[in-house]
């Protein structure tokens, strides 16, 4: 590292919160050191028993399905639908997030009977979420019903479409919506929006608004077997599933950095359990190919070593193949896929390794080191649009201030953020909406559309919102 990085990772200033007074008498009721105690008092976590659970995850803190608002009338939409014959499409996203919950969802469907097929958009020639066009081509492809996963929550327009078709949409979603003047959210019109931040029946001891797309997904596929079955427990094959299920809902949770506490604890801390046992032909394939085989799998090596191989494919190509990994019974094909992924991902390395170094020196030239820069905005020709957000985090790690980089083609540019704790990025984005054409996300991820023209002026007006925070 050059003596300037090294400067610049030395401004990072260290403030370690005093003893709290309580640590001692905490850490005698749980029975643990006063060390752990203090961290948890670090954490805002106080309450003996909320303690309990947050050490040691319990299945029973698992909220029923039918707790989110909307998931009852998906779940029956699409036991009909099964029971039908109809075919359902399940549109995904090209995150491990939205491979996840395609996964999930489509497992489930082909388990109880249905007919279930997926589309995933491509990263760069279609953007996130739910497009006109897309909608237009699985309609015509014969669809009855369409489910999304991981996104859907924005798109107004496109549920619009689906309605005066007569095909019945189902969204289920984790990311912001849209918001009129007076702040009330502005929804898709369809059969349910199903989304953890939208709201849960009031009975709910300890509603989770922070599930990921995939733990979304797999409420409601859990849900979708009790439908079916007509009980509140599921049939023993299923079950088995929802092991599985629960694997990839956690390698989801921990790629998507959602809080890791309450209900997205639990998953975590049981899916990484149930990660080395999955009967996923396509999981084990992963697992193989990243060097993890026999051992036993933690956050780590989610977060580093298999959550980048699946993402890799949508970064490099088309997420469309990860799926397919994962939904294949075949194990040769998936190993085959696998493989694939492992050369993409090294490539996807090399990539950013490159626009990593152009955007430091870019940083650099335009002062971002110095107090003064609160938020950052970098933009270049030429820089791939799948792999800006990794580099976007790393910008983060390094200033640690938020960063949006933008990729630009063609008089336009493609951007990805990360933002820092307590910079809600997706609100940032809107109150800079005047420069940009679109844009999307949550608190610490977002990705935006944008005019060459107005890189400048967002550049600007992205810093002085950063700076009034």
């Amino acid at each position: 590292m050059s003596s300037r990085g090294e400067r610049m990772h030395q401004q990072h200033r260290w403030i370690v919160a005093p003893p709290a007074a309580d640590a001692e008498s905490l850490a005698l009721s749980l029975k643990t050191s006063p060390l752990i105690a203090q961290v948890l008092l670090n954490r805002g976590i106080a309450d003996v028993d909320a303690c309990r659970t947050f050490l040691s995850p319990s299945p029973r803190l698992l909220n029923p399905p039918e707790a989110i608002r909307g998931l009852n009338t998906a779940a029956e939409r699409i036991a009909r639908a099964i029971g039908a014959g109809e075919k359902i499409v399940i549109y995904g996203d090209y995150d491990v997030d939205g491979i996840a919950a395609t996964t999930i969802l489509w497992h489930a469907i082909r388990l109880l009977g249905g007919r279930a097929d997926y589309y995933i958009p491509h990263r760069i020639d279609e953007g996130y979420g739910l497009n006109a066009e897309a909608l237009g081509q699985i309609i015509d492809g014969g669809a009855r019903l369409i489910v999304t996963v991981d996104c859907g929550v924005t798109a107004v327009a496109p549920a619009q479409a689906a309605r005066e078709r007569g095909v019945d949409l189902i969204v289920t979603d984790h990311h912001e919506w849209k918001e009129d003047e007076q702040g009330r959210p502005i929804l898709p019109e369809c059969l349910a929006v199903v989304h953890p931040r939208l709201g849960y029946d009031p009975q709910t001891p300890s509603p989770n608004p922070h599930l990921c797309g995939a733990g979304v997904a797999l409420k409601l596929a859990w849900g979708l077997g009790q439908s079916v079955a007509g009980a509140q427990r599921v049939q023993g094959h299923f079950r088995e599933f929802l092991i599985d299920a629960t694997a990839l809902a956690a390698l989801a949770t921990i790629a998507d950095v959602v809080p890791l506490v309450g209900e997205n604890r639990v998953l975590a801390h049981f899916g990484l359990g149930g990660l080395k046992q999955a009967r996923l032909p396509g999981l084990q394939a992963l697992i193989q190919s990243a060097g993890l085989a026999g051992k036993n799998l933690d956050s780590y090596d989610c977060g580093f070593l298999l959550a980048p191989r699946l993402n890799a494919c949508g970064r490099m190509g088309h997420a469309a193949l990860a799926v397919e990994m994962l939904t294949t019974a075949a194990p040769p094909r998936a190993a085959q896929i696998a493989e694939y992924l492992e050369g993409q991902n090294r490539a996807r390395q090399a990539l950013e390794k490159k626009i990593f170094e152009q955007a430091m020196e870019q940083a650099r030239a335009l002062g971002c080191d110095s107090a003064d820069c609160r938020g950052i905005v970098l933009a270049l020709e030429g820089w791939h649009p799948g792999v800006i957000g990794i580099v976007a985090s790393r910008i983060v790690g390094r200033f640690h201030r938020p960063a949006v980089l933008v990729a630009l083609a063609n008089g336009q540019g493609q951007g990805s953020g990360r933002s820092i704790p307590g910079y809600h990025l997706a609100q940032a984005l809107q109150s800079c909406r005047e420069h940009l054409l679109e844009c999307g996300g949550h608190e610490m991820a977002a990705g935006l559309r944008i005019e060459v023209a107005e890189v400048e002026a967002f550049r600007e007006a992205f810093a002085r919102h950063a700076a009034e925070r």
